[in-house]
């Protein structure tokens, strides 16, 4: 997880089958999610909240029950050239007055 105002790169990393969520991104902290895998989890496998402002790009999410990516609160996040699908909700969804920009993506078989 990142918090409160935490930044720093996540690359290479395969996360898979947890009961929680993938990732979370919270408070203000603003990190690079890059080339990472998320399969099988069962809440939100990226989850960015609060006043996050974050880079999510090249990441593969698949199989996850819940949303691939849920950005919520007032957060921003750039969102790119991800492959996401089979989620059990859709692949990405914004809430509240979280926004950013969203390009680029693989977006298949989610509900």
């Amino acid at each position: 997880a990142f918090q409160e105002d935490s930044g720093g790169i996540m690359k290479g990393n395969k996360l898979c089958g947890s009961e929680a969520h993938g990732i979370i991104i919270s408070g203000s902290s603003k990190p690079l999610i890059e080339a990472n895998v998320l399969t099988d989890h069962a809440k939100p496998a990226m989850f960015v909240r609060d006043t996050a402002t974050c880079t999510i790009r090249q990441n593969t999410l698949s199989r996850n029950k819940s949303y691939g990516i849920l950005l919520t609160g007032t957060s921003k996040a750039t969102v790119e050239n991800n492959d996401l699908q089979g989620h059990g909700l859709p692949a990405i969804s914004a809430r509240d007055q979280a926004g950013g920009l969203i390009s680029g993506n693989i977006l298949e078989r989610n509900e």
